[in-house]
């Protein structure tokens, strides 16, 4: 069951990175650099509000009520902090429009463009409800409902940008609506579904379910923010400091780099609800072991995914683009680095999460968001786009070491000595496969068949992969 799930999840992370492949090129080919740079504005910020706005408790939810059994229960409980993240909602998209020409500036660079603004905010409110509601399956352990449900939306996406781009001046507005009005179908036919088995009088019930899920997911609010500014305030610093077209480049780029998310958002999306349940149910120790094998897992494949990506993304994003949106080398690989020292410090945060001291991940990243404001302004200014990037992966090191020293304290992951092992012969990999010009189709096949090949090559003759590895892997997906 935990492994179709996997399957599903890993499936419809599939599908949003090829969403994002397929909109990107259409955007930029049909309406320009000035449209995808609002585009990946909205997107970015929207995806700095939704958690904030849902005030993580789809994770809190997670946390306190993914081994109960009670379906009336879950669905009064849902029912109720939903009313709460729609008032919450519904104030801040408020504000917004109250203010949105200075949020015109901020987003976009002019006062004037206060029609996408408003776009924006119903694109957010729809994302929000969207986003909360689709979580009720998660905790009803369909990942595989919740996954075909992500599938068909970002489907639907692809499908309405095909025929929007091309045929209409405004088809970027209307691709906005769009999203929007099928989002908001989704959602409430989820609702109607919840509310077939609850009442008014047992959703006042369970209200004081909601005080000790807000106690653990309230301060993983700030957390959100925080990395947010980590991750993808950078855009806005080079929308100010460098232009339009910088901007959009630059998050074309980080499409590619956000690729190795494949290899962990699937992953802890499945296995987050079942760590949880086996500490709760005191398996400690396998669920200890559970998280060190994840971090070998990511280790194993993170650093092959990075090598391909920094090497085949400037012929994929010349061929899907423009040749001017090819970034250099060692941008790529600042941008492809920084994700895969997050996900680390994603699969370390687990052992936060099990012994319930979220509130540390505050102070974790508030140090991270600092120095990155600082880089960015510093290094943005000294070398454009490649010091955004460098910015990024110099804060994502500082948090993940952090976490590493304080969680020291709490539960001492052992990780197998292979996993230096991996880091070394991918950096020798990578250091040879650098050093051809791959800018042809013929080339970036063979660069796919033969670097697998010679990473996990040297890694069997020097007996640093064997079968009980993939042993390993599959304990994953018997927890």
């Amino acid at each position: 069951m935990v492994l179709k799930s996997f399957a599903f999840r890993l499936g419809s992370q599939v599908s949003s990175s090829i969403k994002g492949l397929f909109i990107m090129p259409l955007i930029i080919n049909y309406a320009g650099d000035f449209d995808y740079m609002v585009w990946s504005q909205i997107q970015s910020t929207t995806s700095f509000l939704v958690p904030a706005l849902i005030m993580r408790m789809e994770t809190g939810n997670l946390r306190y009520l993914a081994k109960r059994t009670n379906e009336k229960l879950i669905n009064s409980f849902y029912l109720a902090t939903l009313g709460l993240i729609g008032f919450l909602s519904v104030l801040v998209l408020s504000v917004i429009l109250l203010f949105q020409n200075s949020v015109s500036n901020i987003m976009f660079g002019s006062i004037g463009q206060t029609s996408f603004v408003q776009l924006f905010v119903w694109f957010l409110l729809s994302s929000t409800l969207y986003s909360y509601c689709t979580q009720y399956f998660r905790i009803k352990h369909n990942i595989v409902l919740l996954s075909k449900l992500d599938f068909v939306n970002n489907v639907f996406w692809v499908l309405l940008s095909m025929f929007l781009f091309g045929r209409f001046d405004s088809a970027i507005s209307y691709l906005l609506l769009g999203i929007t009005t099928f989002q908001a179908c989704i959602v409430g036919a989820i609702i109607f579904k919840i509310t077939q088995n609850t009442s008014l009088i047992r959703i006042i019930k369970v209200s004081r379910y909601v005080r000790p899920v807000l106690a653990y997911s309230i301060p993983l609010i700030p957390t959100g923010m925080l990395l947010w500014i980590m991750n993808l305030s950078d855009r806005y610093f080079i929308l100010h400091m460098l232009g339009e077209q910088p901007t959009a480049i630059y998050s074309a780029n980080y499409q590619f780099g956000s690729l190795l998310n494949f290899l962990i958002a699937p992953v802890i999306f499945v296995v987050f609800p079942i760590i949880m349940k086996l500490w709760d149910l005191k398996y400690e120790q396998r669920a200890v072991k559970s998280i060190e094998k994840l971090i070998q897992y990511y280790t194993l494949l993170g650093v092959l995914a990075l090598i391909l990506i920094v090497i085949c993304t400037p012929f994929v994003i010349g061929l899907l683009a423009k040749d001017s949106y090819i970034l250099n080398d060692y941008s790529l690989l600042y941008i492809g680095l920084g994700v895969l020292v997050f996900g680390f410090y994603q699969l370390v945060l687990l052992v936060l999460h099990i012994k319930k001291k979220t509130r540390v991940a505050v102070y974790i990243t508030f140090v991270g968001a600092v120095v990155n404001l600082i880089l960015n302004y510093i290094l943005i200014d000294l070398m454009g786009i490649e010091g955004a990037a460098l910015s990024t992966l110099f804060s994502y090191s500082i948090i993940l070491l952090l976490l590493i020293i304080i969680t020291r304290k709490e539960i001492a992951l052992r990780l197998d000595s292979k996993v230096w092992i991996y880091l070394l012969v991918g950096t020798l990999v990578f250091m040879i496969a650098s050093q051809f010009h791959i800018m042809s189709l013929a080339k970036i096949l063979i660069t796919i068949l033969a670097v697998p090949m010679v990473y996990f090559g040297i890694l069997v003759v020097s007996r640093s992969l064997k079968k009980q590895e993939l042993e390993d892997i599959r304990y994953l997906f018997k927890v």
